[in-house]
């Protein structure tokens, strides 16, 4: 749709008005939910785990940040005759069709991993707090 009944920059907008809840959803809610996660526990143990809470949380952050670097641009190269790793070989040409949809198709599905599991998670009310 874009680049034929849109012009092509209208897709930078929409990446930005998409964005923003994406943004907030990954960077607000849960740090806010870890808090809630790590005082329950700490509660429940009777040992002071936050730090380890959070440490991990940014592990996990930072290495969603590397594979996301290090696996779009080569999903977004590739063509359906040339796999991924033969496309490492050579000089890429341009930005696939193939590689675009299969961006998206990969983003799909990790969101609906996330929201299985999220929705796995039942929170548990407490009169104590």
């Amino acid at each position: 749709m874009l680049g034929r009944g849109l012009p092509a920059w209208s897709g930078f907008v929409l990446f930005f008005i998409f964005g923003i809840p994406v943004a907030g959803a990954a960077f607000i809610f849960p740090p806010a939910m870890l808090s809630e996660i790590s005082a329950v526990e700490s509660r429940r143990w009777g040992v002071q785990i936050e730090g380890f809470f959070f440490g991990l949380q940014g592990f996990f952050l930072k290495l969603a940040f590397f594979l996301s670097i290090a696996v779009t641009p080569l999903l977004l190269v590739q063509s359906g005759e040339v796999g991924m790793l033969e496309g490492l070989a050579e000089m890429p040409e341009d930005v696939t069709p193939f590689g675009i949809y299969s961006t998206s198709y990969l983003a799909a599905g990790a969101f609906l991993l996330s929201l299985l599991f999220y929705s796995g998670y039942r929170e548990e009310f407490s009169e104590e707090s």
